[in-house]
């Protein structure tokens, strides 16, 4: 073990020792007692708190209900030794904590995480809480993913959640026939999205899809039973005839 080691292990004995501890965090139900020093010391949230004068520098105690205990736990460990283990299910929690305490290093192992476990059914929601902590990393990965897996997004993910711009960068990216059943899986997950459907259908290139395709599912469609939609399907079959 360095130097650095032995002295991390040794205070983290003496917080759970409850020894010299000078500080409890209450994180919801969890009461952690800590050492100001090392808080201070290793988030800069803390360190501010402490030192700017605050109500909570000469308390005995720190309220943060805003974090649920089990990942109160976990931050104080990370803060303590530099480690810890992120998961499927905590990573959304740690992230928000990891926001909220400035831990900007901690903040970047969590996206790393998830740019390595994005999948069809959570693809839409990392895209969401990627722009709402603005990480690029997983912003351009889920993008990625969006697109290139159209067919198993349409399956397996959560449209009621995909952003609108979000649909359009699908339906442009690749026009095959699965942008069209993304699209009308959209407009069905939410009510009230059929006013939408014709504006963003013209994002679609009917004219890759197969006449087999246009002739069943996209004219039986009920959405485009109308004279703008009837037009765009004989656009499409005159586009193919001429191209056979």
């Amino acid at each position: 073990m360095t130097f650095l080691q032995t002295m991390s292990a040794s205070l983290n004995e003496m917080r759970t020792a409850e020894e010299f501890v000078d500080v409890v965090l209450v994180f919801k139900e969890r009461r952690i007692p800590c050492h100001r020093v090392v808080l201070a010391s290793t988030c800069e949230y803390f360190h501010r708190m402490f030192l700017t004068g605050m109500k909570e520098s000469s308390s005995d105690e720190v309220t943060l209900n805003e974090i649920d205990g089990d990942t109160g736990d976990l931050l104080i460990g990370y803060l303590y030794s530099g480690m810890i283990e992120i998961t499927q299910e905590n990573a959304l929690n740690l992230l928000a904590a990891s926001e909220m305490l400035l831990l900007c290093d901690l903040k970047a192992k969590i996206q790393a995480f998830l740019c390595c476990n994005i999948h069809a059914k959570n693809c839409v929601s990392f895209l969401n809480v990627s722009r709402l902590y603005k990480l690029q990393d997983l912003i351009k990965d889920s993008q990625k993913f969006l697109n290139t897996h159209c067919k198993d997004v349409t399956l397996e993910g959560d449209l009621v959640e995909l952003q609108e711009d979000d649909l359009v960068g699908i339906l442009n990216f690749d026009p095959c026939e699965d942008s069209f059943r993304i699209l009308r899986k959209w407009v069905q997950a939410v009510d009230g999205r059929d006013d939408r459907f014709m504006e963003l259908v013209k994002n679609v290139d009917l004219s890759r899809f197969s006449k087999e395709f246009l002739c069943g599912d996209v004219m039986d469609d009920r959405l485009m039973q109308n004279v703008t939609g009837m037009k765009l399907i004989q656009e499409a079959i005159k586009s193919i005839l001429l191209c056979e």
